[in-house]
């Protein structure tokens, strides 16, 4: 990533940490986010899609139906992904969002 983009991840870190949860550890959140994407994958693969319904949203769950039902087997299979085997990852696009509540 640049360093812009770096330092801008970074910063908001810490405000996650000042504001909205002492405890944040990026390593954590990482470990939970490689977790999320390997439980994910795996039912994507095994086509249990009403096991989805409380992990992803209404709408995403409706593109994945149209789109899983497309590939062929082979593919479809190719989408699992163990924990394990994820060698690298990086933050992409860290932001605070505010619901209507503030």
């Amino acid at each position: 990533t640049s360093p812009f983009a770096w330092l801008r991840t970074r910063f908001y870190y810490l405000l996650i940490r000042l504001y909205f949860d002492q405890e944040f550890s990026i390593e954590e959140f990482t470990r939970g986010a490689k977790q999320a994407f390997s439980v994910v994958s795996k039912l994507l693969s095994q086509r249990k899609l009403d096991l989805l319904e409380e992990l992803v949203s209404a709408e995403v769950l409706q593109v994945l139906k149209e789109k899983i039902s497309l590939l062929p087997d082979s593919h479809r299979d190719a989408l699992a992904a163990d924990i394990d085997a994820i060698m690298y990852t990086t933050e992409g696009d860290v932001r605070i969002y505010y619901d209507d509540d503030g």
